[in-house]
């Protein structure tokens, strides 16, 4: 259909049918057809209305009808087709309704509604040539959305664009007609298998009024929606183990008398008891809890019809019985109304005897204890009454032990119920069994038929008959049972749960702290005076040495100071050390010294060196601080460390608790500030607000370039700037079409040789020619090799792939020790690049971490790709997107430096210098690109209310969507309620991960899973166990799946690193594809996790365990789902494909790839419904992937291949064609929860856990579950975040929401006290046994 956008068209003179007081402009002679068709004025041809008439007259079609439509602001046409079915007579009608802007005349408005008709119904021929311009553009415009149509929906566009169609609406009508016709036979086929009932005693339930849910659901979502059914008897369990935990809402403002008995009477009106209701209102103050009361407490068989379970409730089982004799005589023995269960037992204990097992029953009933006298004559006294009683009443014997009497009790009714009495051995001196059998169409609970029995044994006299007695008191007194059975509440609450967590005090979460040792220190540096001396040497030879006093002047006696350096000017490395060096000369051996570092391997080069430089051991004065790993001790006072660890340190800082790391810490560095990452920015804004706490506190901030009047803005005056000059020496700029005239580049393109221009789009667009970049590798080398040079070659690319790939391309060409240096390498493998060369040529290929901080001492010269990659935050897709661009120009200087660090340098660059000069001169900041949630949560939790003007404050103020996201996401999570920060929240922002993985250790630990739990955690920190590469992909996919035990990607990584603890060889390593660095680091980490949450109190032992118990999956994917929401997507199953014989269907295996995945809609629109879904891709990588895809159509051709003459299916052939009878997957999961999206082409979701509804439901985020009835019907299910609904049946929606609230009371519960908390309780095994189902 066209878009409605307004097209460039010239205006038409007025319609003649119109008078005008205005003349037109020009008074020139135009023919008469013309006046319809804007300016072709002289067109001869047909016009598409007569194009549209003949065609329809061609057809054997009704002539159009056209409906002209006047506008506001013009006219819009609309045609009506219409055909004459020869064989029924009926007229079919087709309306066709296009959507372009109104016309300024009807005639124009009518020849534009005939264009698009003569498109939809004829665009198979190419008629835009046989129009006039215009019309023949808005063809063109008709044909481009048509395409995109076909590309997008090929089903919606064969029923929209059609040669006949009448065809189209006929096919529609007779598919209506079968749904009806279907839904009808499901209607009579209910009406067969449920059959109306009447419970006896209750009111049929009148409609309520009331209003409807907030977020209505249209009714065809619930019929698509998920289906959640608990078995009878695993529901029944969780009610008995819930029930003594339940928190109803209190009544202590009770409501005023005719407002209850308003309650009363609404609840009434929907057919529950009057006892009943008033026992609710005794726990509850409202009507919607006191509906909910009910619905929990109230049997299953004893609900008012209107909240009866029905067929859609239900999934169909079925249950064959392996005795029948056995099954018939367990149904007659149900009708005494105890559990099936209960019934069983007894009926083994007798021997299997019908009777005395009824007689056992009732006497289960009995009040007190009788002594039991053998009677001689019983079965004498049995006939002689039975004979009695048959001679009064209708009655039947059944067995010469079984009578059956028809009752017709008060207020019941005849022919309803019928009592079994049956004989016990020693009648009449001991009771006989007793039985109410309700007739066909009524029922009676089972709990009111024991009440009845149980009231009845009350008033009998053992030793007499009593048959007679039994008869008439059921007839006069059941009624008033039924009417009033007793209370449905007959146990105590349990309040040990909500009651344990008041008072407590929470633990300290500090870190525990090195202290000084001031009299080693001071030794220690008299030891290496010598040594410090004789490096001073050394060290005076940097540039920045020659303005050392005044620096360390400016330092001391300005609270914020200001240096920049250009590259090689020693700054990183010297002004520290001239700081210490000032404070041992005044004798002050206990103040410390804090350095931050954007990276890991800049912390650990720095420390490194720093202490080579001393003449100590890293570790003693300086050391370094990284996540997983630290070298510190009693005697370190210069500490290099990452900025989200002193992030950490800082945390509470504003709350005035935790004070003790200023006890020493007299300057804080924050090194190479300008690249603006959201750590560093935030860092910046407590350090401002908090140097007037801090008098001696000195902060210095040091960067190569850097805007200095946005940083005196930031703080408020200006700042003391001291600027050292570099130590570079020259380098030489080679750019792009110098590199391809020294190298005279050529390549084939087609066949052919080509010289590529450096101009051209290709390299223009920032694509990267690896031939191009391995030739400059081997031309530098030559060159340098002439030159007797053996310094080294540092390329810079803008991710990992990129570096894998240039590496193949470099060694294929020569010898050369080719070095990948890039955040995914350990610590170790990164310090490589320091090393000295083997007797090869050191290629270094990097990302841009080695743009600052790490210098390589021996690099001569710089390839830059010009491109980086960046992490960016897509807030409509709630995901983020790795974006490959152009770097700015600060950064493609900066890495023009690294080649004049140690002689002169060169530079080549893959690029024009037009195309540097169109770069950006300053990167954007991390603030502005990247997810916010851990930067939102840890300003949370330093008190600061207004989380959004904190973080304005800073250099630079984030986007306010991404703001949102971030509070919405912890909201999820859990971390925050509205504005408040939870229990939760709080020791969230404690633990050094993100918000995902904290929480997975902190349920681990609450659920008693801690054990595998930081496994997960450690590999969600870390990353991928394996050892990547292209040629192993497809193994490490089988290795994973091996390990999977069919859990997902996810614990099949945890079951590896297990697996690999119990046999650590290097052969199960290069088995299984597995990274050493990766296993090393994940047990770093893992260590790390058990020493904090020791600290915390969440766990007794600061040591990981040695061994493990087997995992209960289903308590693991729980803490998955729970951990990683609003991570969840739901699942959408293709529907399934049979083959039809003579035999009946057969299924065959459905197309996995047609498995749907959906997730919420982030930032819906506003014509967008509550239901709103994002559809999200399984990434390739995943087992989840569907592998089991057949890719096949079971069409008639492919059926022929495998039927016999006789219709039927020769199945050993059909299966070497087509799969069949394999399930999709093996067991069908309704969602998945995932650890991370990003988006490329697609929006992919990796690192997969299946889960099930209710796992989701409780583990998941909020939902809705509104009983309000509407028109006298209960709600239809449970609406999970308000816009995935999810059918059940009431009395499970209620149950789930009792469970849902008693798991959240429980886990804050846990949060809330000190101490271990993996010891397991009942709501563990209530959690336990409902996420088994």
């Amino acid at each position: 259909m066209a878009k409605n956008k307004p097209k460039t068209t010239v205006a038409e003179p007025t319609s003649k049918k119109k008078t005008s007081k205005e003349s037109p402009p020009e008074d020139r002679k135009k023919p008469s057809r013309g006046l319809v068709v804007g300016e072709n004025f002289g067109w001869t041809g047909k016009l598409p209305v007569t194009l549209l008439n003949e065609h329809c007259q061609k057809q054997k079609w009704n002539k159009c009808q056209y409906d002209m439509m006047r506008k506001s602001n013009g006219y819009v046409g609309v045609v009506t087709l219409s055909w004459e079915n020869p064989k029924t007579r009926e007229v079919i009608t087709v309306k066709y309704i296009p959507t372009y802007s109104p016309r300024e005349t009807s005639n124009e408005a009518r020849h534009m509604v005939a264009t698009f008709v003569l498109h939809r119904i004829n665009y198979i021929k190419n008629m835009k040539m046989l129009l006039p311009i215009i019309f023949r553009d808005y063809w063109t415009e008709l044909e481009s959305e048509r395409l995109q149509l076909l590309k997008d929906d090929k089903t919606l566009h064969d029923k929209k664009y059609n040669t006949d169609p009448f065809s189209v609406v006929m096919e529609q009508q007779k598919a209506k007609a079968e749904k009806e016709k279907e839904h009808t036979a499901r209607q009579n086929q209910n009406l067969r298998t449920h059959k109306p009932v009447v419970n006896i005693g209750q009111k049929s339930a009148s409609p309520v009024a009331s209003p409807s849910p907030k977020d209505s659901i249209p009714r065809g979502a619930w019929e698509h929606a998920p289906l959640m059914d608990i078995p009878s008897d695993m529901r029944v369990e969780i009610e008995k183990s819930v029930q003594k935990h339940l928190e109803w809402d209190s009544v202590e403002h009770r409501k005023e008398v005719n407002q209850s008995d308003t309650v009363v009477k609404k609840l009434a009106g929907l057919g529950f008891r009057e006892s009943h209701v008033k026992e609710a209102l005794q726990y509850t103050s409202e009507f919607v809890d006191a509906l909910e009361w009910l619905i929990f407490h109230i049997p299953e068989d004893d609900l008012p019809v209107l909240f009866a379970k029905s067929s859609k409730d239900s999934q169909v089982s079925l249950t064959v019985s392996q005795n029948l004799k056995t099954e018939l005589v367990l149904k007659r023995l149900r009708n005494s109304g105890f559990d099936e269960d209960e019934i069983v037992r007894v009926y083994k204990e007798t021997g299997e005897d019908e009777v005395e097992t009824a007689v056992q029953l009732t006497k289960l009933l009995a009040n007190k204890a009788e002594g039991v006298s053998v009677e001689d004559q019983s079965q004498d006294i049995w006939d002689q009454e039975v004979e009695a009683i048959k001679s009064t009443r209708e009655a039947t014997l059944l067995d010469k032990r079984i009578i059956s009497v028809p009752l017709n009790p008060i207020g019941v009714g005849e022919r309803v119920i019928d009592l079994k009495i049956m004989k016990s051995t020693n009648y009449p001196n001991e009771i006989p069994g007793i039985q109410l059998v309700v007739a066909e169409k009524h029922n009676l609970a089972n709990y009111v038929k024991l009440s009845i029995v149980k009231s009845l044994l009350d008033t009998l006299h053992v030793g007499e008959c009593m048959i007679f007695s039994i008869i008439e008191w059921l007839e006069e007194n059941m009624i008033k049972v039924i009417n009033n059975p007793g209370p449905l509440v007959t146990y105590q609450k349990d309040t040990r749960i909500t009651n344990e967590a008041v008072g407590v005090e929470k633990e300290s979460k500090t870190r525990r702290r090195v202290r000084q040792n001031e009299d080693n220190i001071k030794l220690s540096y008299q030891n290496r005076a010598a040594t410090l001396q004789e490096s001073l040497i050394e060290r005076g030879k940097l540039p920045v040495s020659k303005k050392a006093s005044e620096i360390v002047k400016a330092i001391n006696e300005n609270k914020i100071t200001l240096i920049t350096g250009e590259t090689g000017s020693g700054k990183s490395t010297q002004i520290v050390q001239y700081i210490l060096d000032d404070l041992n000369s005044k004798g002050d051996f206990s103040t410390t010294v804090f350095c931050t570092q954007p990276r890991r391997i800049s912390a650990l080069g720095l420390a490194s060196r720093i202490s080579e430089e001393r003449g100590d051991k890293l570790g003693q004065e300086t050391g370094y601080m990284i996540r997983g790993e630290n070298k510190i001790g009693p005697t370190t006072r210069l500490t290099f460390l990452t900025t989200g660890i002193l992030l950490r340190m800082l945390q509470n800082i504003t709350k005035d608790e935790d004070h003790a790391i200023f006890d020493n810490l007299g300057y804080i560095f924050i090194d190479e500030v300008h690249e603006r990452s959201v750590d560093s920015d935030f860092l910046l804004i407590i350090l401002r607000d908090i140097l007037k706490k801090f008098p001696k506190l000195r902060v210095v901030l040091m960067s190569a370039t850097i805007k200095v009047d946005k940083f005196n803005e930031f703080f408020r005056k200006p700042l003391v700037h001291k600027h050292v000059e570099g130590r570079t020496f020259p380098i030489t700029d080679f750019y792009l079409d110098d590199i391809l005239i020294e190298l005279d580049y050529s390549m084939e393109v087609g066949g052919e040789v080509v010289k590529p221009r450096a101009d051209s789009p290709f390299f223009k667009s920032g694509n990267i020619n690896y031939d191009l970049l391995a030739q400059l590798v081997l031309h530098v080398d030559k060159k340098l090799s002439s030159r007797e040079n053996a310094g080294s070659i540092l390329i810079f690319l803008p991710g990992v792939p990129e570096i894998n790939r240039a590496i193949k391309a470099i060694n294929s060409l020569g010898d050369f020790w080719t070095l990948p240096l890039h955040s995914s390498l350990s610590s170790q493998e990164q310090k490589k690049v320091f090393q000295s060369s083997r007797g090869q040529r050191k290629v270094v290929v990097s990302t841009n971490i080695a743009e600052t901080s790490i210098t390589i001492p021996d690099c001569v010269v710089v390839i830059d790709s010009g491109r980086s990659k960046s992490m960016f935050f897509d807030t409509t897709l709630n995901s983020t997107k790795l974006v490959e661009e152009w770097c700015s120009q600060a950064e493609i200087k900066q890495r023009r430096g690294r080649s004049g660090r140690v002689t002169d340098g060169t530079c080549y660059h893959l690029y024009t210098k037009d195309t540097e000069n169109s770069m950006l001169l300053q990167p954007i900041p991390e603030i502005m690109r990247v997810r916010l949630e851990n930067l939102y949560l840890i300003v949370k939790s330093m008190g600061v209310k207004n989380v959004e003007n904190f973080i304005a404050s800073g250099l630079d103020s984030p986007d306010q969507s991404a703001l949102l996201s971030a509070k919405t996401f912890l909201q999820d999570v859990g971390a925050l309620e509205g504005e408040k920060l939870t229990t939760l929240g709080q020791y969230l922002s404690y633990l050094p991960t993100d918000p995902h993985t904290g929480k997975l250790l902190l349920l681990g630990c609450i659920f008693g899973c801690l054990d595998f739990c930081s496994a997960l955690a450690a590999i969600s920190s870390v990353g991928s166990i394996f050892a990547h590469s292209m040629e192993n992909r497809d193994k490490i996919k089988t290795i994973t799946e091996s390990f999977s035990d069919n859990q997902g990607d996810f614990v099949a990584m945890a079951n590896i690193y297990f697996a690999y603890l119990d046999s650590p060889t290097k052969k199960f390593m290069t088995e299984n594809c597995l990274s050493y660095n990766a296993l090393r680091d994940i047990s770093s980490t893992r260590q790390q996790y058990y020493q904090l949450l020791s600290e915390m109190g969440f766990t007794t032992s600061p040591t990981v365990p040695k061994n493990i118990a087997k995992p209960n999956y289903n308590m693991i994917r729980a803490i998955v789902v729970g951990s990683f929401y609003p991570n969840v997507a739901r699942v959408q199953y293709p529907p399934k494909k049979f083959l039809k014989s003579s035999q009946g269907a057969i299924e065959a295996d459905a197309d996995a790839r047609l498995t749907k995945y959906w997730v919420k809609k982030e930032s819906p629109n506003v014509q967008d419904s509550p239901l709103a879904a994002t559809r999200v891709f399984i990434h390739p990588s995943s087992i989840m992937f569907g592998k089991n895809s057949t890719g096949f159509e079971i069409d008639d051709e492919l059926e022929s291949q495998f039927t016999r003459e006789d219709g039927s299916i020769d199945l050993d052939k059909a299966r070497q064609v087509i799969p069949l009878n394999k399930p999709l997957p093996s067991s069908k999961h309704t969602f998945i929860a995932y650890r991370s999206s990003h988006f490329s082409n697609k929006l992919y979701i990796n690192g997969i856990t299946p889960s099930n509804t209710l796992t989701t439901l409780l583990f998941g985020g909020s939902f809705d579950y509104d009983l309000h009835p509407t028109s006298g019907s209960p709600s239809n299910g449970i609406i999970l975040d308000k816009w995935l609904p999810v059918r059940t049946w009431c009395k499970n929606g209620v149950l789930i929401k009792q469970v849902r609230k008693l798991l959240d009371s429980y886990m804050d519960s846990r949060l809330s006290k000190v101490g271990a908390t993996g010891d397991k309780d009942d709501i563990v095994q209530i959690i336990e046994k409902a996420v088994c189902l």
